[in-house]
């Protein structure tokens, strides 16, 4: 993998985040708000919160898409893993959050479309 002719990494565009395009893609399974952000809003301020059946594979097929495109390592800690894209960008998850629930943070170097944010994914409540 290599810069190309307009010095950016082959398979990404310039100026647009590879996160704001792997958004566009899975905004019929998971809306964004018009603010940029994926969810409803949490308990605490910054946390956004996706309801489930399944939180722990929601949370695995969220990050698996919205990390498309970037290159995957593991943390550092052993909990989790993180991606990491041409931009400086990056996406992290953890199964087992300081919370109990599993989430995934949003680290976005230019925010266009999408901000950064921490998701939470939770049980949906009957």
């Amino acid at each position: 993998m290599g810069a190309g002719r307009s010095g950016h990494f082959y398979g990404t565009r310039g100026g647009r985040s590879s996160i704001d395009d792997n958004a566009d893609k899975m905004s019929k399974q998971y809306p964004v708000t018009q603010k940029g952000y994926f969810g409803q809003p949490g308990k605490n301020s910054g946390i956004r919160v996706i309801y489930s059946t399944s939180p722990i594979e929601t949370a695995k097929n969220f990050y698996s898409q919205i990390s498309k495109g970037g290159h995957e390592i593991p943390l550092t800690n052993g909990r989790g893993k993180q991606t990491i894209f041409s931009d400086g960008s990056r996406v992290v998850m953890r199964l087992y959050s300081k919370s109990g629930s599993p989430a995934v943070e949003i680290r976005i170097i230019k925010p266009e479309n999408i901000k950064t944010q921490k998701i939470h994914f939770e049980e949906r409540k009957k």
